[in-house]
């Protein structure tokens, strides 16, 4: 179940199910491509802005990304 990924394992899945590259989401992001990694590996939480950042780049909600929602297919 979706719902029950990380942070990280849910930004992989959205990069991967939109055919981008750690490199395009990370200059989407404006951040490096290790942050990214970090991210996707749950080495790193991503700040608050970090979080609007991907949520407006998926066009999906903070409390999906988070855990507290699930997504309406």
């Amino acid at each position: 179940m979706i719902l029950d990924l990380s942070l990280g394992e849910k930004v992989l899945l959205l990069r991967k199910r939109r055919g981008e590259l750690q490199s395009d989401l990370a200059e989407s992001l404006n951040v490096s491509i290790g942050v990214v990694a970090r991210l996707e590996r749950d080495e790193s939480l991503p700040d608050s802005d970090l979080i609007i950042a991907i949520c407006k780049h998926y066009d999906i909600s903070a409390d999906w990304l988070l855990g507290i929602e699930r997504r309406s297919e």
